[in-house]
């Protein structure tokens, strides 16, 4: 399938806090999310609620779209190895593949399988892409190369595999959003892991130093777990009960920021993973609703993301 290309040109909007850059995206309440960025700088977004993939220059503001096929509700994309951009088609039960230099798109179904929702989508080492599937209640893996598709289910039921991160030995860690767990798939199984709070409700996560650092949207808390000990440490994040935190992400030194969603305007929140401490807490201009999936851009040392008020976000942590 082709794809129609559309190019607009929006200068950043320079933000009140001089850390972070905001561009508008021309296509109004299409939800802008899960960016990403390509080899050439380019950050590419999903469209949630436009049936689109798009990407911004952010040197020159040009947005380009390519469409997707109607209720395709892309969800999640990366940035494949090879170049192609690959799409959680999650209201249409496929996996896509985009060329982005033809538009081409390529579908793989994962219905048969039992998934219904493809959600969170990331590349191990090996080419093989990984994902969650949140009310089919599974985690999978593709195999771009044969086509085969694995899948496990949950043992709890309604768990809501979310977030999805591998470690540097390609392995997957899950956080359980309908439950207070965290899940991995080892030596060909899945594990559950409880967090110490029932009434956790972990979102997303990411991985530093071997820990897995993660938020806890109902009650929070960021936290960190420890496979080889064991342990587990939690933080009460600066906004309280009310805090929602949501998007995260670490950067290149190591940090661990993520959006409290609760504000309105939403506020990026920071900590030093080595001791603990929160290091930075600031409103994110233009933001509004909920920054739901955050991308680390080692080139720039950046984290980009989107909002729900359209518009695509940078973040520059810098040394804080």
């Amino acid at each position: 399938m082709r794809s129609l290309l559309l190019a607009f040109l929006f200068l950043p909007a320079l933000a009140f806090a001089s850390d972070f850059m905001t561009w508008q995206v021309p296509w109004e309440k299409t939800r802008p999310r899960d960016p990403a960025v390509d080899a050439k700088g380019r950050v590419w977004f999903a469209g949630q609620a436009g049936d689109y993939v798009a990407w911004l220059d952010p040197d020159s503001g040009e947005f380009t779209r390519h469409e997707l096929p109607d209720g395709a509700g892309p969800h999640n994309l990366i940035v494949g190895a090879s170049g192609d951009i690959w799409i959680a088609g999650n209201r249409a039960g496929w996996i896509g593949r985009l060329n982005p230099a033809t538009g081409e798109l390529e579908t793989f179904s994962t219905e048969d399988k039992g998934v219904d929702d493809p959600h969170t989508l990331v590349q191990a080492d090996d080419g093989r892409i990984w994902f969650t599937a949140q009310q089919s209640n599974r985690v999978g893996v593709f195999d771009p190369e044969t086509g085969d598709l694995q899948t496990w289910e949950v043992p709890t039921p309604r768990a809501r595999p979310y977030g999805i991160v591998l470690d540097d030995s390609g392995q997957p860690w899950i956080v359980l959003l309908g439950t207070h767990k965290l899940a991995t798939v080892e030596n060909g199984e899945l594990r559950e892991i409880d967090l110490p709070r029932e009434d956790a409700r972990p979102r997303r996560l990411d991985i530093v130093d071997g820990r897995i650092w993660y938020v806890d949207y109902a009650e929070g808390f960021a936290g960190s777990y420890d496979p080889a000990s064991g342990e587990f440490k939690e933080w009460r994040s600066p906004s309280g009960a009310d805090a929602a935190p949501y998007g995260a992400i670490a950067d290149s030194d190591g940090n661990f920021f993520y959006v409290e969603t609760g504000p309105q305007p939403n506020r990026m929140i920071g900590i030093d993973t080595e001791t603990g401490e929160f290091i930075y807490n600031a409103p994110i201009p233009e933001s509004g609703g909920a920054v739901r999936h955050m991308f680390h851009d080692a080139g720039r040392d950046a984290i980009w993301f989107g909002m729900d008020t359209n518009f695509i976000g940078r973040f520059d942590p810098g040394e804080k």
